[in-house]
């Protein structure tokens, strides 16, 4: 929205109320919206992220553009934060584990308690509701499907595997990292090889993150709704008591899993 308050090419996400400032620096609009959108959100970090701002608008060396581009951006991310100011992502929501087979509950080593309950309750940015595209019921316990696709978790995705290859193991480690970092990071490799502008980089960039802002909005809701166990339950509850899965379990119920959310909404 910064950069598209500039110079208008594209559908703004939030409206402007008011033209912005003719010959405005697009770097500063920039800057001072990922500064104050920063900010606001992580303000522990305050320090480090002045000195980020300082550094760029020091590179713009007129003036007026620079003092324009940042009321713009400015203007931008203040929009942002006020219309998602009670979005509910801070809500608290009660929640009580389950105790029969099938229902999620805390997972070793650490048992800790179930992380983002409220995720599906916060509002989402595109999508009407967070259960919009709600997930199916996950398999039954008994089926022939979730014996299946448990033994072979139970195979390959334990500390102590036999059969786990060392590719493998070098997939799960990469893969396990936050997906908005890891494919915010493949967006920045493809646009590399592509002679993209600073508004078509924003609007892809503004583009992706929409969609896995929703992705988790929706995986979130269909976590909770299914609130199916986690493998390394149903394998201790099978007999199997010591064992654990290859990289820590995450604190929230498996299905549907929202590593593959994001990834579907961030390739698509």
């Amino acid at each position: 929205d910064a950069v598209n308050a500039v110079e208008s090419r594209y559908e703004p996400y939030q409206p402007r109320t008011s033209p912005a400032p003719v010959a405005a620096s697009v770097e500063a609009a920039i800057a001072g919206a990922a500064h104050d959108t920063l900010v606001a959100l992580l303000p522990e970090s305050k320090v480090s992220f002045d000195a980020a701002l300082e550094e760029t608008l020091r590179a713009i060396t007129d003036d007026s553009r620079r003092g324009a581009g940042l009321e713009v951006g400015r203007t931008a991310a203040a929009a942002i934060l006020t219309a998602r100011e009670d979005d509910g992502a801070n809500r608290t929501v009660d929640y009580t584990p389950g105790t029969k087979p099938g229902e999620y509950c805390p997972t070793p080593p650490d048992f800790k308690a179930a992380a983002l309950v409220q995720w599906g309750k916060v509002t989402p940015f595109v999508l009407k509701s967070a259960d919009q595209f709600r997930c199916p019921d996950p398999p039954a316990v008994n089926s022939p499907r979730a014996i299946a696709d448990l033994e072979e978790v139970r195979a390959i995705g334990g500390t102590k595997s036999a059969v786990r290859t060392a590719e493998q193991s070098e997939i799960a480690r990469y893969w396990y990292e936050s997906s908005p970092q890891g494919w915010n990071r493949i967006a920045r490799e493809v646009l590399a090889a592509r002679q993209f502008d600073v508004w078509e980089n924003a609007r892809l960039f503004a583009l992706l993150n929409l969609a896995m802002a929703d992705g988790y909005i929706a995986g979130f809701d269909s976590k909770y709704h299914c609130n199916y166990w986690r493998p390394v339950t149903a394998i201790r509850a099978g007999g199997d008591s010591e064992w654990l899965s290859y990289l820590p379990t995450p604190p929230v119920p498996d299905y549907p899993s929202t590593h593959t959310v994001e990834g579907a909404a961030a390739a698509a």
